[in-house]
């Protein structure tokens, strides 16, 4: 219509211009408000995020990606925001400049504590849980009695279960660090049982109680097997020192005493690597102890001869004979005889 002189000199030409201008800011906000309330959130906000700031990643399951057309939607209310500017500023005397002041505060109060939401988000998505609560409760207290603080609360509860399954998680793997595998598997069945299995540590639970199990299997194989090893070692030890005594006192031609130590071993340490040395020197010390006695006749009856003492002597070299036929001495008590028997004569 044609603007009277007051109107182009105040540039107040809110009675057609303003009018038609906010009924088309508002036909921009209204999808907005429509997509971030027909789907989850925070889908649309992590969409709107990504496409007008930075990548702040996609939902947790079982959240999805918002549909196209939401992050349009978002740029929509920023492209708004500037259109209010312009009619406060071009406006100012418009009647609709206190309703374009309201709806500026109403978005950036909008775009503010999607800021929010978004960087407890991304607290949440790298597991700083205790940041996330910090930043939600700031929310809930900023702006209370609205759909926000309701929406920060239930996160909050939602974020702290997390935090204590967290917490349950990182002390289950200290105690695998630690190789106490049983006290670990015990932490990750509780969370399991405690949380369910749509927890995001009560999945990483389940799947670590696997994987602890089959090591905490392995080390004690290779535990036992090393026990093994070490007493297979302790008895090779055990057969050798006492392999070493005998031998010992089988130099010193103490025969009987020797016998009994390789059959001692014999006996006790069928799996040592002496065993077949010990059974073998157990014949050597029966030869030995009967050359060693019939030495020691043949001494006792050389010593009857030098006394002339024949007819002992004779006896004791036939007993030599009697008692010692494979003994080296056995030759010599029979020519011992001759010469005694000779002397007699």
């Amino acid at each position: 219509r044609q603007r009277t002189a007051y109107e182009i000199k105040e540039c107040d030409w809110s009675s057609d211009v303003c009018s038609s201008d906010l009924d088309r800011l508002d036909a921009l906000i209204r999808p907005l408000v429509d997509a971030l309330f027909a789907e989850p959130s925070p889908m649309p906000l992590k969409a709107g995020l990504t496409a007008y700031w930075d990548s702040v990643g996609e939902p947790r399951l079982p959240l999805l990606p918002a549909r196209e057309g939401t992050a349009a939607a978002i740029g929509f209310a920023l492209e708004a925001i500037n259109e209010y500017r312009l009619i406060i500023n071009k406006f100012p005397k418009s009647k609709y400049v206190k309703q374009a002041k309201k709806q500026i505060n109403e978005t950036k109060l909008e775009k503010t504590v999607k800021e929010e939401f978004a960087k407890a988000n991304n607290s949440i998505n790298q597991q700083d849980y205790l940041t996330a609560i910090e930043i939600l409760e700031g929310i809930a207290a900023k702006y209370p009695d609205t759909e926000h603080a309701k929406t920060s609360l239930e996160s909050i509860e939602v974020t702290k279960v997390l935090h204590e399954t967290q917490q349950l998680y990182i002390k289950g793997q200290n105690l695998e660090k630690d190789q106490k595998f049983a006290a670990a598997i015990e932490i990750y069945q509780q969370i399991v049982a405690k949380f369910g299995a749509d927890n995001l540590f009560a999945k990483k639970a389940q799947e670590s109680i696997t994987s602890t199990s089959q090591e905490k299997e392995r080390i004690d194989k290779e535990t036992a097997r090393k026990r093994e090893e070490d007493r297979r070692e302790a008895r090779q030890d055990a057969a050798h020192k006492l392999f070493k005594q005998a031998e010992n006192l089988f130099d010193k031609k103490e025969f009987i005493k020797a016998r009994k130590i390789y059959e001692r071993l014999v006996n006790e340490y069928q799996d040592s690597r002496w065993f077949n040395k010990a059974k073998n020197q157990i014949s050597h010390t029966i030869s030995g102890q009967t050359e060693k006695e019939a030495s020691a006749l043949l001494d006792a009856g050389v010593a009857k001869m030098d006394k002339e003492n024949y007819s002992e002597a004779i006896k004791i070299f036939q007993e030599i004979l009697d008692t010692y036929k494979t003994s080296i001495s056995y030759k010599v008590a029979q020519q011992k005889i001759t010469n005694a028997k000779g002397a007699l004569a």
